[in-house]
C-alpha cells in the first residue's frame, strides 16, 4: 500500500467509449445494463473516479490514488469494476467490467 502504484485496468471494450470506475466495500450479483452490478449497492462507501475514454483498441486503465477518500487502510478488502458506454452491444446500450476484488497489506 505504501508504494500507492495501484492501476486499474479493463480491455476489450469497444474503441473510444466512456467509462467511469468505481469500487465499495460491499458485492453483489445484479442483473444491470448488458451484464451484471457487481459492487452492492448497498456497500457502506461507494466511490467513483473520474469518466475517462477507452483507447482505439478498447482498453481504459486508470490509477487509483489510494490516500484520497475515502482512503484504503491495510487489512481492507475493495471491489472495483467499470461501468462503460457500449453502443454497438444492442439491449441497454451499457456494461460492466468483470469485477475485482483487492484485500490490501502493508
Amino acid at each position: 500500500m505504501s508504494n500507492n502504484d495501484l492501476v486499474r485496468v479493463t480491455s476489450g471494450m469497444q474503441a473510444n467509449q466512456f467509462g467511469l470506475d468505481f469500487y465499495g466495500s460491499d458485492q453483489a450479483q445484479v442483473p444491470a445494463g448488458n451484464g451484471l452490478l457487481c459492487i452492492g449497492p448497498g456497500s457502506t462507501i461507494l466511490h467513483r473516479l473520474p469518466v475517462e475514454q477507452s483507447d482505439g483498441a478498447g482498453t481504459l486503465s486508470h490509477e487509483v490514488d489510494l490516500t484520497t477518500r475515502p482512503v484504503i487502510t491495510a487489512g481492507s478488502t475493495w471491489n472495483f469494476q467499470l461501468w462503460y458506454r457500449e453502443p454497438n452491444g444492442g439491449g441497454a446500450e451499457y456494461n460492466f467490467s468483470d469485477a475485482l476484488s483487492v484485500l490490501f497489506c502493508d
